[in-house]
């Protein structure tokens, strides 16, 4: 025989086929820890993991290790609990019966309840749980049930004379255990029997618990709530839950459990001594759990925020795994090994090492696999593996053989075809894939090597779509095989002319290429479509794709992605991708093959097989939390939680990044800017240096750069002081200083010019009297002069009656203006006199066309009110002249209303002539010539009497013009 093949069956016991890896790190006085004695393992209200110890309690950050000891006022180095309280503290316990606080803040111990510890010095008894409710702590202690915020003792005072008796009570959605303590009291005291009543806030139930070929000691009770709402009870070696519904079930184990804990994700944990953790999956005790750390005393369990997992020890100290998704198989064929090629069947997958060896592994349940058979070549190296019919084909350098489901070779050898790719298409040929061309074989004349078609091409990848073409990746592209003939699918795009290394073939018909020098791409329906390679998550060199519905896993040789794709309007969206490395659980970020075994997700990496739940597998933590701290010096002043302030004359300034973050913290980027600022500033550092800053007022910016789905953001805000010479009390002083002596200054040539300012007032005032006085002089003839020019009318017309009451009216009103001309006011009564006595006139003049009225308004009192003289004759005169004389008819009606404002007497002259657009037509066909200076002059008037006028054009309901009317709005004589 040219070989010999060695068989070697792994008949696993029991408790083998259970035990699983999560790809666990440990944590050991090598890597910092005080020591290897670890009670618990807690997190803290800001995302941080803590830990207590027999050498004090310390804190995992950034990498880093930090202890706190009896150095740092620890009441004593043996701490067995840690609990949240209250905002930013933790309660912890030790040995010695004392308890203490710690600022998480400023990472330091507090001052603790004497009160409590003197209890508890007192009866010599120690705290087995505490619950934390608000702002209280409830201490579960051999002596009863105390309230560490009140200092109050709680204790039940039953004694059941055949068992033991333990209520649970619910305050907050915490349970809270209490139980006799003259029995609990007490090391010595065993029972067999339970009764346990628990007080839901809606109901009483009892359960009656018998463990009867146990003795259980009485001082190993813990409660916790599970997430349905269901009750786990520790009592000795035996886990219970007591559910809502009155029910009950428990698991027992051979050792003691020492602590139990729900995750995340629903699934139980449990702490057993010397035995290691047992894990449960959906909490499901009913099933047999998978064994954990073996040998291993697990104190607690707790998750942090990124879905990791952390388990403390008494032996070997803590251990940490990134995820839960990804698990291992505890074997050495398959660790510290390249995993070549992965094939799976529906009951088993075969996978190909490259130690030669066929791992036949099989599914025990839902989550986890177990291996049932190796098969090592020791005289051929093996490149590939297929299962047809129930047999497997493995290809290698010096042979290929058939081989039974049981790994058993079956008839005689083919020389080896070194196989880069097989593919079996529907009839059963089998094609092979390589250097020197693609070969096909009917299945059962393979081993006769008789290719039934050859295809003379330097192939890479092999794929069958829907129309059961074979696709074929290959050096001069990608090609299409059926009916004997190659087809080059490469004439419209050159990008598919280049060197094709993988082609995957998905159910939408789709083809995926990994396409040499430009990465992963999709060709569909004759057009190609690029695939972005966002933060790297997808390189160049992708070896394997598997399809889950939507979701398509992608094995890189930097890790696997798992990315979900629309192509939409010829457009392709990349609506999610996400990388898994190493930092999740993943042995190794080199991914050579990828398979998919009913709900599994089988992964082989060049340094070992490992494999996830497709159901669970997730990666939805953010780094949202980031805390900003300066670092101490002394220039930093007013230090708050989030704000502080500096002297101007630093030269740097350092602000520390804290975040909890485990899975990738030494590759965390962080960027800043100010609020001011318009970009960010990337860098791998966790602290920012700042220098050459000004005074004033900042807002510093920080967030995780390194996931596109953290959105999270923390800000600081500090002030830097100005200089001495620029602060406020510093530029008072100055001003005070400049003041006095700009005020002696002042004062000196304040009296010059007032003086200067009242002469100059009482000249102007003069000025304007005079001017005043000048404009009514040239009102009174443009006056004189109609009048005239309406007597001269009269006598012509031999209206001898009528020239006689006019001129008598004239002469009238000639002697009320001159009797009032030596002032610039008038009484506003006189005014009104003056008024109506020019209506009469002009009515005279105009053969009585118009009619007037004038209206006051009763609350103004005329006798004590004084107005510029001759201010409002002008309006009246124009909407005589200019609209109503142009009527055709004698229906002309002139009102003229008197109000009173605060400051101002409001006069409205209001008619219903013609309007100010016909009077314009009139004037310019009769009067070219003339210019009207009465306007001009009484508006200069208004002006000087800090009055004004506002003039509107009267519309009818068919928008044709009905008048004009006037206000005019005179400041009233304050003298």
């Amino acid at each position: 025989m040219k070989y010999i093949v060695i068989i070697i069956s792994i008949v696993c016991s029991t408790c083998n086929l259970k035990s699983q890896n999560f790809a666990f790190t440990n944590y050991s006085t090598d890597d910092g820890l005080p020591t290897s004695q670890i009670f618990q393992v807690t997190k803290d209200q800001k995302g941080y993991i803590w830990f207590s110890s027999d050498a004090g309690i310390g804190k995992f950050d950034m990498g880093k290790i930090k202890v706190l000891t009896m150095s740092d006022s620890l009441p004593d180095n043996t701490v067995f609990t840690l609990t949240k309280f209250l905002q930013n503290r933790l309660l912890g316990t030790c040995y010695n019966h004392n308890l203490f606080e710690v600022d998480i803040n400023n990472y330091k111990i507090l001052t603790t309840h004497k009160n409590i510890t003197k209890i508890l010095h007192k009866s010599n008894t120690l705290i087995l749980q505490t619950s934390i409710i608000k702002n209280h702590a409830f201490l579960n202690t051999g002596i009863g049930l105390l309230n560490y915020s009140l200092s109050n003792l709680v204790v039940l005072s039953k004694r059941p004379p055949s068992y033991a008796d333990i209520e649970i009570t619910f305050s907050e959605d915490e349970p809270l255990l209490n139980f006799d303590e003259k029995y609990f009291s007490s090391s010595n005291t065993l029972f067999r029997d339970f009764r346990v009543t628990i007080n839901f806030k809606d109901k009483k139930l009892n359960y009656f618990l018998q463990f009867k070929d146990q003795n259980i000691n009485t001082n190993n009770f813990r409660v916790n709530k599970l997430k349905n709402g269901d009750v786990g009870l520790i009592i000795g070696r035996n886990y219970c839950i007591l559910k809502k519904n009155g029910s009950s079930s428990y698991y027992t184990c051979n050792s003691e459990i020492v602590s139990a804990y729900q995750d995340a994700e629903n699934d139980l944990w449990l702490g057993v001594r010397n035995i290691g953790a047992l894990y449960f999956n959906n909490s499901n005790i009913n099933n047999d759990p998978e064994v954990l750390l073996k040998n291993n005393t697990v104190t607690s369990v707790c998750n942090d925020n990124e879905g990791g997992i952390w388990l403390s020890t008494l032996e070997n100290g803590i251990y940490y795994s990134p995820s839960k998704i990804i698990k291992q198989i505890n074997s050495k064929a398959l660790s510290s090994v390249s995993i070549k090629k992965i094939q799976v069947t529906d009951q088993n997958a075969l996978i190909l090492t490259s130690a030669n060896e066929i791992i036949q592994t099989i599914p025990y349940n839902h989550d986890n696999l177990k291996i049932k058979s190796v098969l090592t070549f020791t005289d051929n190296e093996i490149n590939n593996i297929k299962t047809i019919d129930g047999k497997v084909f493995a290809t290698g350098r010096n042979y290929s053989s058939f081989l039974s489901t049981n790994l058993i070779k079956i008839g005689n050898s083919l020389p080896g075809v070194g196989a880069r790719e097989i593919l079996i298409d529907k009839n059963k040929i089998i094609w092979i894939a390589a250097y020197a061309g693609v070969k096909g074989y009917k299945f059962d004349q393979i081993l006769a090597d008789n290719p039934l078609k050859s295809i003379r091409q330097n192939c890479y990848g092999l794929s069958i779509d829907k129309a059961n073409n074979m696709i074929i990746g290959s050096f001069n592209g990608l090609l299409s095989f059926k009916d004997d003939s190659v087809i080059p699918l490469n004439s419209k795009y050159p990008l598919l002319r280049s060197r094709i290394d993988y082609v995957f073939v998905d159910s939408l018909n789709r083809y995926w290429l990994t396409i040499n020098g430009y990465g992963l791409c999709i060709y569909y329906n004759g057009k190609i479509y690029l695939i972005k390679q966002n933060d790297n998550n997808i390189n160049s060199k992708v070896k394997c794709i598997v399809q889950n519905g939507n979701d398509y896993w992608i094995g890189t040789k930097n890790g696997l992605v798992k990315i979900n794709i629309i192509i939409k309007d010829s457009i392709i969206e990349n609506h999610f991708s996400v990388r898994y490395s190493s930092e999740d659980g993943l042995i190794s970020d080199e991914i050579n093959d990828l398979k998919k075994l009913n709900n599994l997700l089988l992964i082989g990496t060049s340094k070992g097989f490992c494999f996830a739940n497709l159901n669970k597998i997730t990666k939805n933590y953010r780094y949202d939390s980031i805390y900003l701290k300066p670092q101490n010096n002394n220039y930093i002043k007013n230090k708050l939680d989030n704000y502080f302030e500096i002297e101007n004359n630093f030269d740097k300034l350092f602000i520390d990044i804290y975040q909890p973050a485990y899975r990738n913290f030494k590759s965390l980027k962080y960027a800043y800017k100010f609020d001011t600022d318009s970009a960010f500033v990337i860098q791998n550092s966790t602290t920012i240096t700042l220098e050459n800053i000004k005074y004033g007022n900042y807002k510093l910016i920080v967030k995780n750069a390194s996931q596109i789905n953290s959105t999270g953001q923390a800000t600081i805000n500090f002030t830097v002081k100005k200089p001495i010479w620029l602060r406020w009390w510093f530029i008072c002083l100055v001003i005070i200083l400049l003041f006095f002596i700009i005020y002696i200054i002042l004062l000196i040539r304040t009296n010059k010019i007032k003086k200067v300012n009242a002469e100059k007032a009482r000249i102007e005032k003069l000025i304007n009297e005079y001017k005043m006085s000048s404009l009514q002089a040239q009102m009174n003839p443009h006056f004189i002069f109609n009048a005239f020019s309406s007597i001269q009318q009269f006598i012509l017309t031999k209206q001898t009656d009528d020239a006689y009451d006019y001129l008598a009216k004239f002469s009238k009103l000639i002697r009320l203006v001159l009797e009032s001309s030596r002032d610039n006011y008038i009484n506003l009564q006189n005014e009104i006199d003056l008024l109506t006595l020019y209506l009469e006139v002009e009515q005279l003049r105009t053969d009585n066309k118009f009619k007037f009225n004038i209206k006051v308004n009763s609350n103004i009192n005329i006798d004590s009110i004084s107005i510029p003289i001759m201010l409002i004759q002008p309006h009246v005169e124009n909407a005589i002249w200019h609209g109503i004389s142009h009527l055709k008819n004698k229906d002309g009606l002139i009102t003229i209303a008197i109000e009173e404002l605060a400051e101002h007497i409001v006069f409205t002259v209001k008619d219903n002539g013609v309007g100010r657009k016909e009077a314009k037509k009139f004037n310019d066909a009769y009067n070219k010539q003339h210019r009207s200076l009465a306007t001009d002059i009484n508006n200069e008037r208004l002006n000087l009497f800090e009055s004004n006028s506002k003039i509107e054009d009267l519309f009818n309901n068919i928008n044709e013009p009905c008048g004009t009317m006037v206000t005019i709005k005179i400041r009233k004589n304050d003298d």
